[in-house]
Order: structure tokens, then C-alpha cells, then sequence
């Protein structure tokens, strides 16, 4: 198998045609799976890779491109994109919660100076 990869390559000039590099089978973890040929990167890709139109290279387990990272999440930062993610929620609920204790010391100093028991007096 490593062979018909390295021979491959090497007629990659010829212009091997489409259906020898898709039909290519490897056994990966004691299971027969098909690997496939990304044209655009000139790799053979593993299984579950997918290529990004975007960022131009195959992805790993390609979730999606984040237009906020400016990079694809995959298989290499799942993790610190859900970690992104957590700390963009735990950062808007602590602002929520600071701006309503603002509106509301706000609204308590309107209210008194409407009602004449000012704390502060204007000379």
C-alpha cells in the first residue's frame, strides 16, 4: 500500500488520472477506508478531512470556519475555540449583570432627585 503511494507521487507528473487516486483503499485502525486525493492541496487526505474553500487547505474534521477567529476550527483547536466561546458567554452575563446594576443605581439617583431627597446639594 505504501508503495502504490510513493508511485503515485512519483507519476504525478504523468498526469495520473482521477480514478486511480480515489479508488485508493488503506486499512486505518483495523478498518478498510478510502482514501481520497485533494487536487488543490496535491495531498492524499486522511478520512473525515475536508477542504475549506476559504482558508484554502484540508481541515481535519472540519467543523466550520469562524469568521471571528479567521481560521477553520478542526480537529487541532476544537478546544480552544470552545474555551473562546465559553469565556465570550462568561464575559457577556458579567456585563449584563454590571450594566443592570448601573441602570439601576441610575434610575434609584433620578428617582430621588425627582422626589426632593437629593443626596447632593446644588449651590
Amino acid at each position: 500500500m505504501r508503495g502504490f503511494l510513493f508511485g503515485a507521487y512519483k507519476r504525478k507528473t504523468d498526469q495520473i488520472n482521477d480514478d486511480i487516486r480515489n479508488k485508493f483503499l488503506a486499512v486505518i485502525n483495523a478498518r478498510l477506508t478510502k482514501i481520497k486525493f485533494c487536487n488543490t492541496c496535491d495531498i492524499y487526505r486522511p478520512p473525515r478531512t475536508i477542504h475549506c474553500g476559504t482558508c484554502g487547505c484540508c481541515i481535519e474534521r472540519l467543523d466550520h470556519h469562524c469568521p471571528w477567529v479567521g481560521t477553520c476550527i478542526g480537529k487541532r483547536n476544537y478546544k480552544y475555540f470552545i474555551l473562546f466561546m465559553w469565556s465570550v458567554f462568561i464575559m457577556s452575563i458579567y456585563s449584563i449583570v454590571l450594566c443592570s446594576i448601573h441602570i439601576n443605581d441610575n434610575s434609584l439617583n433620578i428617582i430621588s432627585i425627582y422626589s426632593g431627597k437629593s443626596s447632593f446639594s446644588v449651590s
